[in-house]
């Protein structure tokens, strides 16, 4: 870009386009009576500015716009709802496997079942294995 386009100086201003008034016959006919422009012709010039219309929204019924303001805010709260279960749920799971939590999984009740289970086994074979262990040592001391 040129600087007179891009210039970074606050300070620079950019000229309007001078042009001057012809008529449009004078345009059609292709007269080659183009005078250049200058300070002296400033009041046979015009300044072109670029202007948008402005369009008018027809106005809507306040009905209308209450509805749609109480549509938006109970999406805006069923979104924050949902973001919060879902923070709940990934801090419930990740204290659930350092074992900082009271929520009891169904596989765990299930492990804890079985092991209670093989307590109660236990001291059945305690006389066996005792026998097992003196069967060994004497099988060592032969040897």
């Amino acid at each position: 870009m040129s600087t007179s386009t891009a210039s970074s100086d606050p300070t620079v201003r950019r000229r309007p386009i001078v042009l001057e008034k012809r008529p449009i016959i004078e345009l059609l006919a292709g007269d080659a009576s183009v005078s250049p422009v200058n300070e002296a012709s400033t009041n046979t010039t015009t300044k072109l500015s670029c202007t948008r219309k402005v369009i008018s929204k027809p106005k809507r019924p306040r009905w209308l716009t209450l509805v749609s303001i109480f549509f938006k805010n109970l999406v805006l709260l069923i979104v924050i709802l949902g973001l919060v279960q879902m923070i709940k749920k990934l801090a419930l799971k990740s204290t659930d496997s350092s074992g900082g939590s009271l929520v009891v999984v169904p596989d765990f009740v299930r492990r804890i079942d079985e092991v209670e289970g093989s307590l109660v086994v236990v001291p059945y074979f305690v006389p066996e294995i005792d026998e097992v262990e003196s069967f060994v040592k004497t099988m060592i001391t032969m040897m």
